[in-house]
């Protein structure tokens, strides 16, 4: 996995596209890393806030992997 996790960072940096912020944002809920995950969605929204919806999917169930399931309702219901 830290090799997918190093080339979907590498796709998001190189693009800023919103399929690579997805990419990138499921490389590392696959590794089980929600908090890199969580850290990225906050990076995002301060610099490309119009790709949250297309993490909004993944950030919440990893959430609810974490035993958070207010905060995963909150980001579902913002989408």
């Amino acid at each position: 996995m830290p090799a997918a996790i190093r080339l979907s960072a590498a796709a998001w940096y190189g693009h800023c596209a919103p399929w690579a912020a997805e990419l990138h944002a499921r490389a590392l809920y696959a590794d089980g890393a929600f908090d890199d995950l969580h850290a990225f969605a906050e990076k995002l929204a301060d610099g490309h806030p119009e790709h949250l919806r297309s993490l909004a999917p993944i950030q919440a169930r990893a959430l609810l992997f974490a035993g958070r399931q207010d905060r995963a309702e909150e980001i579902a219901r913002h989408t």
